[in-house]
């Protein structure tokens, strides 16, 4: 992460050997590169680092796609995304 070679980086929260959102500190204060959270836990998370919190069992894989994309879309400096169809 420390390249910043990434266009999105997706954690889940409840790891075997940790918490995924440890990895928060691992991501450069000037990085561009959003942030969304795909977990089971079912709970708001407010950290301002964070584009996206997604609950697996209330959203369809299509909807994790959309609002993916949405969340790119909104960073087209770095990350232009094609309209989907």
């Amino acid at each position: 992460m420390a390249n910043n070679d990434f266009n999105i980086l997706i954690i889940d929260i409840a790891l075997r050997d940790g918490n995924g959102l440890e990895l928060l500190d691992e991501i450069p204060p000037d990085s561009i590169m959003a942030v969304a959270v795909l977990t089971a836990i079912d709970h708001k998370y407010s950290d301002p680092r964070l584009d996206l919190s997604i609950v697996k069992s209330r959203a369809t894989s299509g909807e994790v796609q959309k609002q993916i994309l949405q969340v790119l879309k909104e960073r087209p400096e770095r990350y232009p995304v094609a309209e989907q169809s």
